[in-house]
């Protein structure tokens, strides 16, 4: 390896491929339109597996006397987050589903932060990352909600 520092642009070997990768990936945005973040279908055992933990949660903390509040968490209206109609209908559901079961609250922000208050990443808009303006904004709005519902 010391004989191979001396050869120039060996130490920076790391920086060059990450320079690279980036390229690629900008490539396939600019060139394909194929974005970081694509729309998924709600199926499969890890959706199951989040929603029987929700509800364990939700039993658990009834038995506890503790106060579950849920929330609906942003999205970037620039992104779309469900594939399809139905699943934006199946969460949904499910959602409410267990605030009905367990007498629980849903606080929602989910269309409340703007696309200009979204982060970028690789030069398209962040399906899950908000810029400083879309944080302020959202923590305004749960300290607003959270004084409401007396917490």
């Amino acid at each position: 390896r010391s004989q191979l520092n001396r050869i120039p642009g060996f130490n920076g070997r790391e920086a060059i491929k990450a320079s690279f990768v980036l390229l690629m990936t900008r490539c396939r945005i600019y060139f394909l339109h194929l974005g970081s973040a694509k729309a998924r279908s709600l199926s499969g055992s890890r959706v199951a597996a989040s929603q029987a933990a929700i509800e364990d949660l939700a039993e658990l903390c009834g038995r506890s006397g503790i106060r579950l509040i849920l929330f609906e968490a942003p999205t970037n209206p620039a992104v779309p987050l469900y594939l399809t109609p139905e699943d934006d209908r199946k969460y949904h559901e499910f959602t409410r589903s267990v605030a009905s079961r367990f007498g629980l609250k849903i606080l929602d922000f989910e269309h409340s932060i703007p696309t200009g208050e979204w982060g970028m990443s690789l030069n398209v808009p962040d399906p899950l990352h908000l810029g400083r303006k879309g944080h302020r904004r959202l923590a305004d709005l749960m300290c607003a909600a959270l004084d409401r519902n007396g917490v």
